[in-house]
């Protein structure tokens, strides 16, 4: 079985990278992932994968030292 290879979507995947990168800019706005997930037509389950993929600074050195 032949497969089209596309950078519009990951390979093996089926969402497409326009939705999961909406999918985190609402994730960054604070909405609710039942509302991003009906917005986008995904499931939640689509939506919380997208936010496990967040990768969080825990080292805050890089920060001024009246910040950190």
């Amino acid at each position: 079985m032949a497969v089209a290879k596309t950078s519009l979507i990951i390979e093996k995947h089926q969402i497409s990278n326009i939705i999961n990168h909406k999918i985190t800019e609402k994730l960054m706005s604070h909405e609710a992932m039942i509302r991003i997930a009906d917005d986008l037509s995904v499931s939640v389950s689509t939506v919380y994968r997208q936010l496990e993929r967040f990768e969080y600074r825990t080292d805050l050195t890089w920060l001024a030292e009246n910040m950190s």
